[in-house]
């Protein structure tokens, strides 16, 4: 059973339950305020974790370089190179697109009230300027 500590408790028991994680194989849910922060699991679970997410990254690069294949018989070169372009750009966004989620929760209490699409409207605001920076230099 997944269990849920706060950010106190965790500084005031962090050996009992880090044993609880490892012994257990399960994951505890770390809060602050009510609200859901970290999740601490044994390394074998995390090393699963990232291998499965690796998997996931490998065959959609395999499924995107497939695609790209059958298309690309009849395609210049210049072309296949943009085609490549492309799709190495659509993996950059989501991985850009994550990582700011990922930055926008931990400073979430000035978006809490704004709904995913307005949250998602703004992290596509900040590539959009990201970008035109960078094509700036």
């Amino acid at each position: 059973m997944t269990r849920i500590v706060t950010s106190t408790q965790l500084k005031q028991k962090t050996g009992e339950i880090l044993s609880y994680a490892i012994e257990n194989k399960e994951e505890v849910i770390i809060q602050r305020y009510d609200v859901p922060k970290a999740v601490l699991v044994d390394y074998d679970a995390y090393q699963r974790m990232r291998n499965a997410q690796r998997e996931l990254d490998f065959r959609r690069i395999r499924e995107i370089a497939d695609a790209v294949s059958a298309r690309a018989a009849h395609l210049s070169d210049d072309e296949l190179d943009e085609m490549i372009f492309a799709a190495i750009e659509d993996i950059r966004h989501d991985l850009l697109f994550e990582r700011l989620r990922r930055a926008a929760e931990r400073v979430s209490a000035p978006a809490a009230d704004l709904s995913e699409e307005e949250q998602a409207g703004l992290i596509s605001d900040a590539i959009a300027e990201a970008r035109a920076e960078r094509r700036a230099r």
